[in-house]
C-alpha cells in the first residue's frame, strides 16, 4: 500500500528503510522503494 499526503501528493518514505520503533517518516516522491511501501493489519 502507498500512503500518499493530500496536501503534497507525496508518498510516506521511512528514512533509510529502516524497520525500529522511532525511524523518521518523511514525504518524498514516489519511487516504488520497499521504504514506501506499507502493509495494514488488524
Amino acid at each position: 500500500v502507498r500512503l500518499v499526503a493530500r496536501h503534497s501528493n507525496k508518498v510516506f518514505d521511512v528514512s533509510g528503510s529502516g524497520t525500529a520503533d522511532g525511524t523518521n517518516i518523511q514525504q518524498w516522491t514516489w519511487n516504488g522503494s520497499n521504504a514506501q511501501r506499507f502493509t495494514i493489519s488488524n
